[in-house]
């Protein structure tokens, strides 16, 4: 191939394979796909040789899903740097492709893949190695893992340029077909898939894209589980019936019922201290916090404070890779990063990498972190807060849904089922908990409550925390399903996956959303979330169902929290004055200034400057500046510190500085600081 080939039409499926062993699967593929409407660039490796063509990157940039074919060995050359597969895979995850593996018989994976393709190992994909019809199995790969949309027709041009190969190699194809079976199962990469061609939800967060997960509508992207916590999700109750499937979502208004409340105060009571919700971490840890904090990542590596009393929203860090699996635990932030776990104090900023390992399913409590280490075949670790003691707990391998919780190790054997199962830490004294395929499980306190499907229909369940006292609550095909103090809230598989709110009492259910929506994450009553539309883009929405816009705008103009005082009536009776002398009085200090700005009854009232005009040890010097709005003689809301080249930017309450406050130093901003009632924390 050179560099003079160019491709100028558009697809939504690339197509990647070794021709040794993959290309007659992916011709068969290119055809079921092309078949139901899908535009399909097969790469024909004929063309690879010589200098790689930066044309085929263009194509990967238009394509929404890629497809890889895993044939026996197909991974061994990837250790050669200028290898054309690895280079396709690689610059996929780079860009973010909802990547689905197609693993033959005799696939293996390699004990070691280079960094930039290591990712691979843990998108979830399909096993060719099943006894499913082919047929079927392709129509779940488009059902629940192509993020793409299928056109009504394929253009003739393309249907002219399949049919000669088609025919040409149709026998072929019908052989691979019984030799294969024509099957899939879905599931995880490293060990086989989950029956019933169901996929596994998120077992390995990566940077690049789709972190896991089944791909579709009904179904999660997140499946590790976190911690049953204080920090769980609460607020405005939900009321307003619209199940039948309205064109938009819709805004509840009626109070929570006195049943469902109680129920609430009953779930929620007396939970351990850990650092997210298993819901949380069970749908990719998008959030955490205590209600005051809220922590959240977006798709640039960032990651921000929201302080709902204020509406302050404020950039904390950039890291070097895509961030999930969030945990606030005791002040402190954890989270992973492609290849790392990492700390972060939120008031002095300071990072720490713990633990060089790429890895998912983190959970926090008793003052030690669990994780599933996806350099070991996602074995069950323990580290301490520090990062200095790495200890693996056990060599329990082909799970799902990772829960660590009370001391207790919850996860769902892929081996038999999806049954769920609860055992000690090491793996020993194991517990059946449920004897059908189980998801999205989450545990408050001694309860579990998870999504159970015994072949007669999808169940909300609720049991104890060792399995006893199981009962159906609610009949329901629902997917990311999480629990808040308004309801359960989840996907609707009856409404393409539109997240809706059910009280408690089952007596309303609400959609809060028209879209396919995953990856729930609750904390108090802010809900951060994913729509599959967008290729996973991060929404946001209250629980009762306002604020709902994309993090992108969430950011760039945050909701109103509670305001600062201001003047009730600004510039009625108000004069300017230059350099009055005045003492302000605080509820901390008092402070003489000589005040230039707008000034009424005596007082600074109105925007102004006031220069500090004696020393207060340990907060102010003679010559320092405050400029803001003024309130009866108190500096309110937005406000500067200036003290020579130092400036602190941030909130003023009463005269004291409140909240996340922005460093300067020579106009370039160094940090921020914690401030509650005028005093760093």
């Amino acid at each position: 191939m050179t560099d003079t080939i160019t491709y100028t039409e558009k697809y939504d499926v690339f197509l990647s394979y070794r021709r040794d062993g993959g290309e007659t699967m992916a011709i068969l593929l290119r055809d079921r796909l092309a078949a139901k409407g899908y535009r399909v660039f097969l790469d024909v490796e004929s063309l690879n040789s010589g200098s790689f063509n930066t044309k085929l990157l263009q194509v990967i940039d238009g394509c929404t899903d890629f497809i890889v074919v895993l044939s026996k060995d197909s991974l061994d050359r990837c250790v050669n740097d200028g290898d054309w597969v690895r280079v396709e895979i690689a610059y996929a995850l780079q860009k973010a492709k909802n990547i689905v593996p197609i693993m033959l018989r005799g696939f293996e994976w390699p004990q070691i893949l280079p960094a930039d393709i290591e990712a691979l190992r843990i998108q979830n994909g399909v096993n060719a190695n099943s006894n499913e019809y082919f047929d079927a199995a392709v129509n779940r790969l488009v059902d629940k893992f192509l993020l793409s949309k299928p056109q009504e027709k394929q253009k003739e041009s393309q249907s002219k340029k399949t049919k000669g190969i088609i025919a040409g190699v149709a026998s072929l194809v019908v052989v691979a077909a019984l030799v294969i079976s024509g099957i899939f199962l879905f599931g995880n990469k490293n060990k086989t898939g989950d029956p019933g061609g169901l996929g596994n939800d998120r077992d390995a967060g990566t940077s690049q894209g789709s972190s896991g997960g089944d791909r579709g509508d009904g179904t999660s992207q997140g499946s590790s589980g976190g911690n049953s916590t204080n920090q769980g999700a609460s607020g405005g109750g939900a009321s307003q019936n619209t199940s039948g499937g309205d064109s938009s979502a819709s805004t509840p208004s009626a109070p929570v019922s006195q049943e469902s409340a109680a129920i609430a105060d009953e779930y929620f009571k007396d939970l351990p201290i850990c650092g997210n919700t298993t819901a949380n971490i069970n749908n990719r840890g998008l959030a955490a916090g205590d209600g005051e904090r809220i922590f959240f990542a977006d798709d640039d590596f960032n990651i921000y404070l929201f302080e709902p009393a204020t509406g302050t929203i404020t950039k904390l860090l950039t890291e070097n890779g895509k961030v999930d699996n969030l945990n606030y635990y005791k002040g402190i932030l954890y989270y992973a990063t492609r290849n790392a776990i990492c700390s972060l104090d939120p008031g002095s900023l300071e990072r720490n990498e713990l633990q060089r390992v790429s890895a998912d399913s983190i959970f926090i409590e008793n003052d030690a972190i669990y994780y599933a280490n996806s350099n070991d075949s996602l074995k069950l670790y323990q580290l301490s807060l520090d990062g200095r003691i790495n200890t693996k707990l056990n060599d329990m391998t082909d799970l799902r849904h990772r829960i660590v919780s009370g001391g207790f190790f919850y996860y769902a054997d892929n081996s038999i089922g999806l049954r769920f199962y609860r055992s000690d830490l090491l793996g020993g004294s194991q517990i059946e908990l449920t004897r059908y395929e189980t998801r999205w499980p989450h545990i408050l306190g001694n309860r579990i409550f998870c999504v159970e499907d015994p072949g007669s229909g999808m169940k909300i369940i609720r049991m104890d925390a060792d399995g006893e006292n199981s009962e159906e609550l609610f009949q329901k095909s629902a997917s990311n399903l999480n629990v808040s103090k308004d309801g359960y809230i989840y996907g609707n598989g009856e409404d393409r996956s539109s997240m809706y709110l059910l009280t408690f009492d089952g007596k309303t259910d609400v959609r809060l959303t028209d879209f396919p929506s995953r990856n729930i994450n609750v904390v108090e009553d802010w809900v951060f979330f994913t729509s599959r539309d967008e290729n996973d883009a991060i929404y946001v929405v209250k629980t009762d169902g306002s604020e709902l816009r994309p993090l992108a705008d969430f950011i760039n103009d945050p909701p109103k929290g509670a305001s600062p005082k201001t003047d009730p009536a600004p510039g009625k009776n108000t004069e300017q004055v230059t350099k009055r002398d005045f003492t302000v009085q605080t509820s901390v200090y008092s402070m003489k200034i000589t005040y230039t700005g707008g000034w009424k009854d005596g007082k600074p009232n109105g925007e102004g400057v006031a220069t500090v005009a004696e020393d207060i040890p340990g907060r102010f010097n003679i010559g320092d500046t405050l400029e803001g709005n003024w309130v009866d003689g108190l500096i309110e809301g937005p406000g500067v510190y200036t003290s020579g080249n130092y400036q602190l930017k941030g909130n003023f309450i009463n005269g004291l500085k409140e909240g996340t406050v922005e460093q300067y130093e020579n106009g370039r901003l160094i940090g921020t600081v914690e401030f509650v009632n005028g005093s760093p924390v």
